[in-house]
């Protein structure tokens, strides 16, 4: 949602699906006609035919009216195959609405708007607070952030830091206080305010695809915008190493944590979103690959960071703008 990356990712499933589906409607017309015709074909044999003979030798004084009485009564059998029979068209039409919905994602098309480069002079925050369940998480926050800003949010574990990142996207909607970007409030507008940020969980969500794939997210860019992210994000050796082609594993398990996170960075500079929010990026790296990744991040000149920390190094600290402590 995010980056706005919805139908190329549903994309990915619909030839699956679209297979999925022949297989299972092909499945069950083979079941229903095979079974039926099976069933039909006994009970010919079983009921139709003795019913028949047993009528002829009934007229023909051969069998008495109990005799063919009891045929009659078999005659209720029957009803099984015909039963059968709708029971598989039954299966079979069940199919139509699951095809249905495929066929109209295959003749969907990509609505969402084309990120339009935002930029902005001024985020501001203003004595937000938000609470839950009568319990308060933030209480009173207020700072600024300027244009290519590097700020750190400081605090221990508990105080909200990620609550606050989830309010300035528009998950959240703060109990009171304001969000202004030049101006303009945008609390609780996903649709509005999630196209000026881009995003570094600490634990990004990888595909079981291509580098690529994972990079891009199934959107198109230039060649000299892909290298670029690449570049920015320190890249440049796994690409040259594995090729765009080579296979992540699940979860990224053909990757280093560091390789993610960077992953991660290159979705976020591809987005060209002027604002980064950070969540915990680096905490559960090693401290080498930390101030690298944050060298990366804080000497970019294209974009604002707002970074959640409980733990940072102080070499790091000094490349930030403004560090600000929530605990206090």
């Amino acid at each position: 949602m995010l980056y706005d990356v919805e139908i190329p990712l549903v994309s990915y499933v619909i030839k699956q699906a679209k297979q999925m589906e022949n297989a299972l409607r092909s499945l069950n017309y083979t079941q229903g006609a095979i079974s039926t015709l099976i069933i039909t074909i006994a009970d010919i044999f079983s009921f139709i035919v003795p019913f028949l003979i047993g009528a002829i030798l009934m007229f023909n004084g051969q069998i008495g009216a109990g005799t063919l009485v009891m045929i009659v009564q078999l005659s209720n059998d029957f009803i099984n195959p015909i039963t059968m029979i709708f029971d598989q068209i039954n299966q079979i039409r069940s199919t139509k609405p699951i095809w249905g919905k495929i066929e109209k994602a295959l003749h969907s098309k990509n609505t969402s708007p084309t990120s339009s480069f935002l930029s902005f002079n001024q985020l501001k925050i203003e004595n937000l607070t938000y609470t839950v369940n009568d319990k308060s998480i933030l209480n009173d926050v207020s700072f600024t952030l300027e244009n290519n800003e590097k700020i750190l949010l400081m605090a221990p574990s508990g105080f909200g830091k990620t609550t606050l990142l989830r309010l300035l996207v528009g998950q959240l909607t703060p109990n009171s206080g304001s969000i202004i970007i030049d101006e303009q409030h945008i609390e609780d507008n996903w649709n509005k305010v999630h196209e000026y940020f881009g995003y570094i969980n600490q634990k990004p969500f990888i595909f079981d695809r291509s580098l690529l794939f994972n990079l891009t997210l199934g959107k198109k860019y230039s060649k000299d915008e892909l290298m670029n992210a690449i570049q920015l994000a320190g890249l440049t050796e796994l690409i040259d190493s594995k090729g765009f082609d080579y296979r992540v594993g699940q979860n990224g398990n053909n990757l280093s944590g560091g390789q993610i996170q960077r992953i991660e960075i290159a979705r976020a500079i591809l987005s060209k979103r002027p604002i980064l929010l950070a969540d915990e990026a680096t905490s559960a790296l090693d401290n080498k690959l930390s101030l690298q990744i944050h060298k990366t991040l804080l000497t970019n000149p294209n974009f604002a960071v707002i970074e959640v920390a409980h733990k940072i190094s102080d070499q790091e600290k000094k490349l930030f703008d403004k560090i600000i402590d929530l605990s206090k």
